[in-house]
Parts: C-alpha cells; sequence; structure tokens
C-alpha cells in the first residue's frame, strides 16, 4: 500500500474511486485543475496493488490551503490517518502554516473523518447549518420588495466592494469571520475574503452592492460551481441597517442571478448563530440539507 500524487492520465480512474456522481467529480477537478486552484500534486491517492482505495483531494485560496474531497475506502484507522498525516506533511513541506477542511453530515463517513481530523490535531472551529434551495421542487424565485438599488462590482470597483465586505462583517454573527477579524484586522480580512472569493468563481456582473437612497445597505454574492450547482457564498447587510428585511432582498437577487444562469441547485451555509440569515433562507424556500463542520490545523 502506498500514497502518492495522480498524473494526469490517471484522472477518470481517479474520480471513478467512487461510482457516484463520478463525471460531475471528473468535471469539477478539471475545471479546478485549470483555474489553478487544485493542482495535480494535491490529488493524494491511497493505492494498494495498483488499486485506487483513497482520495484527498486540495486547493489553495489566496495561499491557504483546504482540504477540498477526501474519500477514503480503508477500513483500518491507522491507514486512514496516516494517509491524513502524509497530505499534512506535504502540504506543510510546501510552505502552508496551515490546513483547513469542511466536513458535511450527510456523508456516510461524516463521524469517522471528523474523528480522523480530531486525532491528527484539528481543531473545530465552527459549526455551520447547510441550506440547499432546488430548482425542481420551487417554481420560481420571490420578487424584490425593498426597493434597493443595486450596482455590480464592475461598477464600482473592487476598492469600493472590499470596502462593502469590511462594512458588512462588523459585528457579524459568523465565528469565521470574526476570527479572521481578530488575527489579520479589519481591511486585510476583507481583502483575504474578496480573493478567495475571487479564486472560486469570479463574475463581476453577479457581484453585487444594494442601495437605499444612495447609502450602502449590503452585498451579494452568488457564484457557479458547475453547469448544475451553485452558491451564495457571501451575503450580509451594514451593522446600521440589519433588522429591516433587506437581507431577503440580497438573498433573492442572489437566487434570482443563479436560477436565470440555468443553476438547478443552490447552497446556502450559515453559522449555525445566524439566526436572521436561517430565517430569511426558509421565507425564500431554501431547505435545511445538513450540518458541516469547518476545521482547522496550525503547523
Amino acid at each position: 500500500m502506498r500514497i502518492r500524487s495522480i498524473n494526469i492520465d490517471e484522472v477518470d480512474k481517479y474520480s471513478k474511486i467512487s461510482m457516484v456522481d463520478s463525471e460531475a467529480f471528473k468535471d469539477s477537478l478539471l475545471l479546478d485543475i485549470n483555474d489553478d486552484i487544485v493542482k495535480l500534486k494535491w490529488c493524494y491517492v491511497l493505492e494498494d496493488e495498483g488499486k485506487f482505495i483513497g482520495r484527498i483531494v486540495g486547493g489553495s485560496f489566496d495561499d491557504n490551503f483546504q482540504i477540498l474531497r477526501i474519500n477514503i475506502y480503508e477500513r483500518r484507522d491507522d491507514i486512514r490517518e496516516k494517509f491524513l498525516k502524509y497530505v499534512i506533511d506535504d502540504v506543510k513541506s510546501q510552505g502552508y502554516d496551515s490546513v483547513e477542511a469542511h466536513l458535511y453530515s450527510d456523508n456516510v463517513q461524516f463521524k469517522n473523518y471528523k474523528n480522523m481530523f480530531l486525532n491528527v490535531g484539528f481543531k473545530i472551529t465552527q459549526e455551520k447549518y447547510s441550506y440547499l434551495w432546488d430548482k425542481s421542487n420551487i417554481r420560481e424565485v420571490k420578487s424584490l420588495s425593498k426597493g434597493l438599488n443595486f450596482k455590480t462590482l464592475k461598477e464600482v470597483g473592487e476598492k469600493e466592494y472590499v470596502k462593502a465586505i469590511e462594512a458588512v462583517t462588523e459585528n457579524t454573527l459568523d465565528r469565521d469571520d470574526i476570527e479572521n477579524v481578530k488575527t489579520l484586522g479589519k481591511e486585510a480580512a476583507a481583502q483575504r475574503y474578496f480573493n478567495e472569493l475571487k479564486e472560486i468563481d469570479f463574475n463581476e456582473e453577479w457581484w453585487k452592492l444594494a442601495y437605499k437612497n444612495e447609502k450602502l445597505v449590503g452585498l451579494i454574492i452568488p457564484q457557479k460551481f458547475n453547469d448544475k450547482y451553485g452558491a451564495i457564498n457571501y451575503i450580509g447587510v451594514v451593522k446600521n441597517e440589519r433588522g429591516k428585511g433587506y437581507v431577503d432582498d440580497l438573498l433573492t437577487m442572489g437566487s434570482k442571478t443563479l436560477s436565470e444562469a440555468g443553476i438547478q441547485k443552490i447552497i446556502g451555509d450559515i453559522d449555525v448563530n445566524n439566526f436572521p440569515m436561517e430565517n430569511s433562507l426558509k421565507r425564500q424556500g431554501y431547505k435545511l440539507s445538513c450540518n458541516m463542520r469547518v476545521l482547522k490545523l496550525e503547523m
């Protein structure tokens, strides 16, 4: 049994480790490789006599390393942990000082993977709810109602948009954002988040700021993962405008943008403490899909 990175000729075999959505996995992986989020050297495989029995895929966002996908069919805990430790050591040797992973409770191995990460030193930094909007179950997105005026990132420019991210992050209920601001400072945290999101999917017409009477109210960043899936990857209302229902129109705008682009399923991940956002998702027809844990390892 050995651990290594794959080469480009092995992508098809690598994608079929799990037969569930293997084509979708392959398409997504190749897209991430093309966008330079994932490199072949970060496509790690656990191999036994030529058979692929596990994979860990990593990616880099604004110089931060994240484990994006994990599927391990070897049942022995010591081998699972050896596989993960190999990845951590390899990532560390490339100059990264931390690794992050997101685990979803709808994964049948959720408990096993969570324990594995904890056993090698990861800490749970955030618990989230993952909501899903499914076009096959919902006829249409609700209409805008608050009379907001929207401007695109293309119209306002990067500097103005980063300032807006900084503004909506003030007194946020998202623990990960709170930690980033505490560690980096408000301006640097906003710029880092902008850079990370830009690497996932960058459409200047989709990233929007919302105004009421020329005054900034909030922002919305809907993003496309593939032809089927998208996400409301950032949404926020500035501190003094909260509690007025503006979050509903921001979510509506994001959902409408993705739906009209042909996206069938829209994901909305929120901190478990973000009750206003949770209520807004429910009003828009999003359904609770699963729980998610954010785990981090500082090396």
